[in-house]
């Protein structure tokens, strides 16, 4: 009886996780408006600064599609140009070998790049500042 209960709890533990995983990846299809990027770099005293790009008077779309196909249109930014590009929601580790310590983190591979995906709403974030890239923060559309 304790290996039936057990074994029942596991099962439900697996399923909830699994189906929260789904949710999550299913809330990044469809349009998003790219509205701002940050990123930090260097100013012309050698300080670091956070340089923020506002894109809300630009149309650049960003289509995630269930397909895995992402298109991107209304002109260049500090993400992608236009185009189509094959993404991956996955739920993994930044690093290619991760420690002990690392916990697994909701990721959108494109190109190879790994973007910490966040969201809330109607808002997202891919966020690749843990590599000196910019953090893209979209609106649904």
């Amino acid at each position: 009886m304790k290996n039936f209960i057990f074994f029942i709890t596991i099962l439900i533990t697996l399923c909830s996780c699994e189906r929260n995983e789904i949710e999550i990846s299913n809330s990044i299809i469809g349009e998003w408006k790219l509205v701002k990027a940050e990123q930090y770099g260097i100013n012309s005293l050698g300080n670091s600064e956070l340089y923020i790009t506002d894109y809300t008077s630009q149309n650049v779309i960003y289509s995630f599609q269930t397909n895995n196909l992402l298109k991107i249109s209304g002109g260049e930014n500090i993400g992608y140009s236009n185009g189509e590009f094959s993404y991956e929601f996955k739920k993994g580790y930044l690093s290619d070998f991760p420690m002990g310590e690392d916990s697994k983190l909701n990721l959108v591979i494109m190109h190879s790049k790994k973007w910490v995906f966040n969201y809330s709403k109607s808002q997202m974030t891919l966020n690749n500042s843990y590599i000196d890239g910019p953090t893209l923060t979209f609106e649904k559309k």
